[in-house]
């Protein structure tokens, strides 16, 4: 508000000020409630079957972590690229302040491409490669393939949930 008033330098930065603090509580908020998936696991399973082999506390630090990711990256959209579209338009345009449809028409344009991109930047399934998940969990994988007269998967799926 008023420090980028005063201030020159800061006054091109202030329409990028409340993305911080939307992308925190994104991240924050996502942590908070997802927080038993990492001290508790998500279930894993095995791929060349789809079993669940049980429940693995870091498939469930690896989710909670790309969740986290994805949440400080949806609001880029709105709060980032919005505004700098709207900068550009109306320096091209050499204008003052753009209208209100000219604004609902790019914030729509842009939310609509922008949420499924920083939705897809990790896939709903999540894999985990044999070596990083806890012993009894690979001992369990291990003793499956060889009771089916497989080779053992090299990796885990999970769920990364949203």
């Amino acid at each position: 508000g008023k420090l980028s008033q005063r201030s020159p330098l800061l006054k091109p930065f202030a329409r990028f000020a409340p993305y911080p603090a939307v992308a925190l509580a994104n991240f924050l908020g996502s942590a908070c409630m997802r927080s038993s998936d990492a001290t508790r696991g998500v279930p894993v399973a095995d791929p060349a079957d789809g079993q669940p082999l049980g429940l693995s506390r870091a498939a469930g630090e690896r989710a909670v972590r790309d969740t986290c990711v994805t949440r400080l990256l949806m609001p880029v959209g709105n709060f980032l690229i919005v505004p700098a579209v709207v900068w550009l338009y109306t320096a091209a345009r050499r204008i003052r302040q753009p209208s209100l449809a000219t604004q609902v028409a790019v914030t729509a344009a842009v939310f609509s491409v922008w949420l499924p991109t920083a939705a897809s930047f990790y896939p709903p399934v999540g894999s985990l490669a044999l070596d990083e998940i806890e012993p009894h969990l690979r001992s369990e994988a291990e003793a499956r393939a060889r009771r089916a007269g497989r080779v053992v998967s090299p990796s885990v799926e999970y769920e990364r949930g949203v």
